[in-house]
């Protein structure tokens, strides 16, 4: 009986949605940690900024300095640290950080280019605020709030983060099908994205000298899209849930080697928000 009673406890944790939700928002913070620690964000204000826009405009010129943006990076950290430890005061340290990311993240597209890398992560941040996403996983360790809130979380976060294949592949097909499928455009990223092999992988250019590995690549491609057109089925559905996030995740580390491109951030949510929690809630 203590031996059964033993093994049930991590199955029956990893159904209660409190310690699902804390898991999480660990996660979360945890990568962003991964993401502000190592990077030179003091280099900014050695770069010639362009014409400031929107909120930017009210911000103090003493921020764009090595020392102010030395302090932002500084004060960023710790707050995720706190944030991350879920302690107490949480809603409060989740608006700062959710806010100091946001500034953190504007002034790298200002400053260098626009991508789209962190933007799911930020906007699980910024839902994480919303919700009493410290009631599990937390030190010192505590618990409150209503289990209702807490699954209703996993499931906004969820939906935040397949909303947007959703809209991308509707797009794509919409607007690119199918020559985006059929002609040159792959090849050509493939050509083209091989400036970013940092690693040194070339397997997209190596790619190019095989026409059959690239039309399986383009077959691929297609697949993939579908599969994200129909994302907010795993928010109903189990089984195609385990198949979308293999399917996804497969995705985003083909492209690595290919595109050179490895959105990783999005790979771990989902693994972790899609596949792992969603997985427990349908086995609940």
């Amino acid at each position: 009986m203590t031996a059964v009673a033993a093994v049930s406890r991590p199955a029956a944790r990893s159904a209660d949605p409190a310690f699902r939700l804390g898991v999480v928002r660990v996660a979360i913070y945890a990568m962003w940690l991964l993401v502000v620690v190592p990077d030179p964000l003091a280099y900014l204000a050695d770069l010639a900024p362009g014409a400031p826009v929107g909120v930017f405009r009210w911000l103090p010129d003493a921020l764009v300095t090595s020392a102010g943006l030395g302090a932002l990076k500084v004060a960023l950290v710790v707050v995720l640290v706190v944030c991350l430890v879920g302690a107490p005061g949480y809603r409060v340290w989740a608006v700062v950080a959710s806010a100091l990311l946001t500034v953190q993240q504007a002034l790298l597209r200002e400053y260098t280019f626009v991508n789209h890398e962190e933007l799911a992560l930020l906007v699980c941040t910024w839902v994480l605020v919303l919700f009493p996403a410290a009631d599990g996983c937390s030190w010192p360790r505590r618990a409150g709030g209503s289990p209702g809130s807490h699954a209703l979380a996993l499931e906004v976060l969820t939906a935040f983060f397949v909303l947007p294949y959703t809209l991308i592949a509707a797009h794509r097909l919409a607007y690119a099908a199918p020559d985006v499928f059929t002609g040159e455009s792959l090849p050509y990223w493939l050509a083209s994205l091989n400036s970013l092999d940092r690693d040194g992988w070339g397997v997209g250019v190596w790619a190019l000298g095989h026409p059959a590995l690239v039309d399986g690549l383009k077959v691929g491609f297609f697949v993939t899209t579908v599969f994200e057109l129909l994302a907010p089925l795993c928010l109903v559905s189990r089984s195609f849930t385990l198949v979308w996030v293999a399917v996804v995740a497969g995705f985003h580390v083909v492209n690595e080697f290919t595109l050179n491109l490895f959105f990783w951030q999005n790979a771990v949510l989902a693994l972790l928000l899609v596949g792992w929690s969603r997985g427990a809630r349908f086995r609940r």
